[in-house]
């Protein structure tokens, strides 16, 4: 039987639905209201929650990078979710082009194509999605045992409210660490399932994805590279935590994994697509019809140039640009040292 190739992207609409993201095929006017709802609570809210918290938070370098990696995640988190909000119908059309007759292979060759190609992506999908859980575990979960068992003291889990008093906090403090800890799982939620998605597009090589993922990949790309700036940098700060230590372990592979991921395929991508002259070349064009030579010569003029994805049409996704990225994020971590060491002496 042929394979469905949008079924391997069924747990990603699954969580969508369950957060707030995605109404379906055909949107249900209930959803809606829901959807609504939860998005203006968990995200609207959440993020103005976090932008007033940034402006309060006193101009210390050791407060301000705790504060900044999770509003710098934010920035990129938000884009995500309006991407698949006002990205649906695309979504959706190339899901539909996914399962078209021109997409399926009835022989045994091109089903294991196929068959390959989603077990790599699932296989990517569990360890992003098992990283991120155990990130998540070690912000949220770790210190609450920590608190129960030794006594230790109990910090929010995202960020201080520094615009709250310390009065109001005490008094509402199971509340707060509640709404910061459920935000923070649908916000990883949307960041697993929607990075895991680009990625499955570029692994299938879909050109109709281009438009969709153009714009995000420049956030992404710029996002990802303060993110890791921010979480080297933390790693370096004083009496530092032993389950912060190992969220900012666990937060800095994948935001790794978020930029280098996209880069190597964006690079197979377009070396695959520059060996398309040579197959064409290689085919049995000759005894062919003069019609068929050509649509191939048409062919191989279009050819003459490769798939390149691009990030709003700055920069192309390969290799050198994930070295420049991590090149740029050392090069802030240095500038960031350097000023907190002056300050210090």
């Amino acid at each position: 039987m042929p394979l469905a190739q949008s079924d391997s992207f069924k747990q990603n609409c699954f969580f969508w639905k369950v957060f707030g993201l995605w109404p379906g095929r055909t949107p249900n006017k209930y959803y809606k209201y829901f959807s609504f709802a939860y998005l203006m609570t968990t995200l609207a809210a959440y993020n103005a929650l976090l932008t007033l918290n940034l402006y309060y938070t006193p101009r210390q370098i050791d407060l301000f990078i705790h504060e900044v990696i999770f509003y710098f995640t934010e920035i990129a988190i938000s884009t995500k979710a309006c991407m698949i909000i006002f990205k649906r119908k695309q979504i959706v059309s190339i899901f539909e082009l996914l399962d078209c007759d021109e997409f399926k292979r009835n022989d045994s060759t091109g089903h294991q194509i196929v068959e390959n190609h989603n077990s790599y992506y699932k296989l990517y999908y569990k360890i992003v999605f098992v990283v991120s859980h155990f990130t998540y575990l070690s912000q949220v979960l770790l210190p609450v045992i920590g608190m129960l068992i030794f006594k230790t003291s109990l910090d929010l889990p995202i960020c201080e409210y520094y615009f709250l008093s310390e009065q109001y906090k005490d008094n509402y403090f199971t509340l707060i660490f509640v709404y910061q800890s459920v935000g923070m799982y649908g916000h990883m939620m949307y960041n697993v399932n929607i990075d895991t998605l680009i990625v499955g597009f570029m692994l299938l090589a879909i050109a109709q994805m281009k438009e969709i993922i153009n714009a995000i990949m420049f956030v992404q790309y710029g996002v990802g590279a303060a993110c890791i700036c921010v979480t080297m940098c933390g790693f370096v700060l004083p009496d530092l935590k032993i389950e912060t230590f190992i969220f900012m372990v666990g937060y800095f592979f994948v935001m790794n994994l978020q930029v280098f991921v996209p880069s190597w395929l964006g690079t197979q991508l377009r070396f695959e697509s520059q060996e398309l002259m040579v197959a064409a070349y290689k085919s049995d064009w000759i005894p062919r019809s003069k019609s068929y030579r050509q649509s191939i010569k048409l062919f191989l003029e279009r050819a003459k140039h490769p798939v390149v994805i691009t990030g709003l049409k700055i920069f192309p996704l390969s290799l050198a640009t994930y070295i420049s990225v991590m090149k740029m994020a050392y090069s802030c971590f240095t500038l960031v040292r350097f000023i907190k060491d002056r300050q210090e002496h």
